[in-house]
């Protein structure tokens, strides 16, 4: 829209200044004229016509001075000549005057000829609307019509733009209106979001709080279990009867929670924070891997930092979502005087 505006703005200023402005055809007869002189002031005996024929043209002034090359250099530099500009008055003063400033004529004529040539063209050159240029005669009717029709023209683009501003106008107003009605959209979308990212931090938390209640609950029966088995039947005669007392036996399995500064802190008791297994190869060695049952994958899901990568070495850390834990190769420990001292980590996978 804008692109059209400055269009029909150049277009008035072109139509109101065509009345001054020289066409092609003016031009290369301008050529031609300061031409036709220039080469008969050098070449009197070739050029006998006073002026220049209304069919003469390059061709024809270049078959007459083949002969002379510095003529043909002069001939050609008018040819080739530009004048900066279309408007009349600076045509009339560059082929009647500034065109001998060039280098090609600088030593060629003297001023005496530039002169006697000068006065030929100023009486030959017309164009248009060269009457205020000579300075004689009066303007014809179609020149002073000219002015007339760049002004309708004028008129006419300053109409045409003024509407096309207003429709301009117009279109931005209802841009605007489409955009901020988009932002207020875009707005309430947002707000959406935000809302189902604390819904999902809150389903996120009262998940892991029911697992750790599932966990809770796991040690209890566990705990309940252990204490019927230690029940004792009372002896129906109230004697208590000694029985020989068993070895004590050596327990092959430990259990552990997350290791610290590298080392375990096991028991033979499994607990709700229990997450690692020991398996014992004598009092000062043993084998170790992560427990793959769901109370203990669930703590692994709290942090994979700081339940897993202190025992673990994991091959593939970059899976978000995991429900099972598997031990590629067990690791090692030895028995020392703060516990059961990481020797090497054991390898395991997220599925």
């Amino acid at each position: 829209m804008k692109k059209s505006i400055v269009y029909y703005l150049i277009l008035a200023l072109v139509c109101a200044s065509c009345g001054n402005s020289v066409s092609d055809v003016e031009l290369t007869r301008a050529k031609t004229v300061c031409a036709y002189h220039v080469d008969k002031l050098l070449l009197p005996d070739k050029f006998t016509e006073e002026k220049c024929p209304q069919k003469e043209s390059f061709n024809d002034i270049k078959s007459r001075i083949a002969a002379n090359e510095m003529a043909l250099k002069l001939t050609d530099c008018i040819e080739k000549s530009d004048p900066k500009g279309r408007n009349v008055k600076l045509v009339y003063k560059y082929y009647t005057h500034d065109i001998f400033d060039e280098d090609v004529f600088k030593g060629r004529l003297t001023d005496a000829q530039k002169k006697e040539i000068q006065k030929k063209l100023k009486d030959e050159l017309t164009f248009r609307t060269s009457a205020n240029i000579k300075r004689k005669g009066k303007a014809s009717e179609s020149s002073s019509n000219f002015p007339l029709v760049s002004t309708v023209l004028a008129i006419g683009a300053l109409a045409m733009s003024l509407y096309l501003y207003r429709e301009l106008r117009e279109v931005k107003r209802n841009l605007d209106t489409k955009n901020k009605r988009r932002k207020e959209e875009i707005g309430e979308i947002g707000r959406r979001l935000s809302q189902l990212e604390n819904d999902i931090l809150k389903s996120k938390k009262q998940i892991t709080d029911m697992k750790q209640q599932v966990l809770n609950n796991s040690d209890t029966i566990m705990n309940i279990q252990h204490g019927s088995e230690k029940a004792i039947e009372p002896d129906q005669d109230k004697t208590i009867h000694r029985e020989p007392q068993k070895e004590k036996t050596i327990a092959t399995e430990l259990y552990a929670g997350v290791p610290t500064a590298s080392c375990f802190k096991a028991t033979e008791v499994y607990s709700a924070k229990t997450i690692y297994k020991i398996i014992l190869h004598g009092d000062s060695s043993g084998d170790f891997e992560f427990i793959d049952r769901p109370e203990a994958v669930a703590i692994a899901q709290q942090s994979k930092t700081s339940f897993l990568e202190p025992a673990c070495n994991v091959l593939n850390n970059d899976l978000p979502n995991f429900s099972k834990i598997i031990t590629k190769e067990k690791g090692k420990v030895e028995k020392r005087d703060n516990g059961w001292h990481i020797v090497k980590k054991a390898v395991i996978r997220l599925a």
